[in-house]
């Protein structure tokens, strides 16, 4: 996934290309609606931070029990692998498009004009993973539209307060992907000094 993070004033934020989807609403969701939504979300991005888990020392005791973890762990990552490819067939991931997604906005571009005008309330679904054909869905408050060029237009959203599940899980994937873009630039600066 491509990707840069920059610190704004609302914090950081986590700017790259990924797959989405803008569906103008008619009007607010139900609670209903909202909670499934939430419940969703949560979900996905509980998958993000279980993929970025480390591993820890093993007390010596206990190696044996977590090589079969390891070997157990192994095999549902080739499961949801094989799992991943089936509904990808059948799931028409959309194109890449570039975002910049904070805790409270999310900046978008779109190829057409969507015919959205400030106060519209949008759902967008990013799909943040490449190899999981699931979006992140956030329904925003459209503040501005900006055309720029003939065929590509910014969309900025107003993102309502999340819940304290999903607030936290996402501040720590834009925290992570903050911190893998300053180690890659510190390897690039590492090797181009040992190339020089």
């Amino acid at each position: 996934m491509e990707h840069t993070t920059q610190i704004a004033r609302q914090g950081l934020i986590f700017s790259g290309r990924v797959p989405l989807t803008v569906t103008l609403l008619d009007g607010p969701m139900s609670d209903e609606a909202l909670l499934r939504q939430d419940a969703r979300n949560y979900s996905l991005l509980k998958t993000f931070a279980l993929e970025d888990h480390s591993a820890r020392d093993v007390d010596p005791e206990l190696e044996g029990v977590m090589a079969e973890v390891q070997r157990l762990d192994q095999k549902l990552n080739l499961i949801q692998e094989l799992l991943t490819q089936l509904l990808m067939v059948h799931e028409a991931i959309p194109d890449r498009r570039p975002i910049a997604l904070g805790l409270s906005t999310l900046t978008l571009t779109v190829e057409q004009d969507l015919g959205v005008k400030p106060g519209d309330l949008v759902l967008s679904a990013l799909y943040l993973l490449d190899d999981v054909p699931r979006a992140l869905e956030l329904t925003g408050t459209v503040v501005s539209v900006v055309a720029e060029g003939e065929a590509e237009f910014r969309i900025d959203l107003s993102l309502p307060e999340l819940s304290d599940g999903v607030d936290s899980l996402l501040g720590r994937f834009i925290f992570r992907q903050h911190r893998r873009e300053i180690a890659l630039k510190r390897g690039q600066t590492a090797s181009q000094v040992v190339s020089e």
